[in-house]
């Protein structure tokens, strides 16, 4: 079985490559970025992808639901920093069969590559119902909002400084701007 690799930090990626040939499967080609990656892919399509969340160019989920656009559905597992709800879910619609946080212990790490190597999804019911609670609450109405209506969420949701005049803030918006949105929004 054919298997590539797609790390944003080279060091991780050459650590998944050691762990993937001692399990008889090394990688036929290893991308740091999505644009690497979607070429490769395109050259060599692989039967399954061990990829990040976090690469340089783009998403780790956004990467893999475009190459399963565009060849034989390969088989996906993403490589989370933090196992939240978000991440998972944004993974899982993607279409990966398995996300793992970083710094599982080697053993774990092996057990869970060797599943997915023999296809297993590697989904407990709990993380599953975490994931799809965050998606209907969040992600379906995140998915609805126009570029503004993004914005003024993304502005929204930074630290803001209460020392700072309202021209200048950290939140990058002036503070009235979002106050009229959310107001809006609340009406609405």
């Amino acid at each position: 079985m054919e298997v590539a690799l797609i790390g944003g930090c080279a060091l991780r990626a050459q650590g998944l490559r050691c762990l993937l040939e001692a399990e008889g499967h090394a990688p036929i080609w290893i991308a740091y970025t999505a644009a690497d990656a979607r070429s490769l892919c395109s050259l060599h399509p692989p039967a399954r992808l061990l990829l990040d969340f976090a690469l340089p160019d783009s998403s780790g989920p956004r990467l893999l639901y475009r190459l399963r656009l565009e060849h034989p559905a390969p088989d996906g597992v993403v490589i989370l920093e933090d196992l939240h709800p978000a991440f998972l879910a944004l993974a899982w619609q993607a279409g990966a069969r398995a996300a793992l946080p970083n710094g599982l212990p080697l053993s774990v790490l092996r057990e869970r590559l060797r599943a997915f190597l023999e296809g297993s999804a590697s989904r407990s019911p709990g993380t599953v119902r975490a994931a799809r609670g965050w998606w209907t609450h969040y992600g379906i109405p995140w998915a609805s909002f126009s570029p503004r209506q993004r914005a003024v969420a993304l502005g929204m949701a930074r630290p803001v400084d209460p020392g700072a005049s309202s021209k200048n803030r950290e939140g990058g918006a002036k503070h009235s701007l979002v106050d009229g949105e959310a107001s809006r929004g609340r009406r609405a």
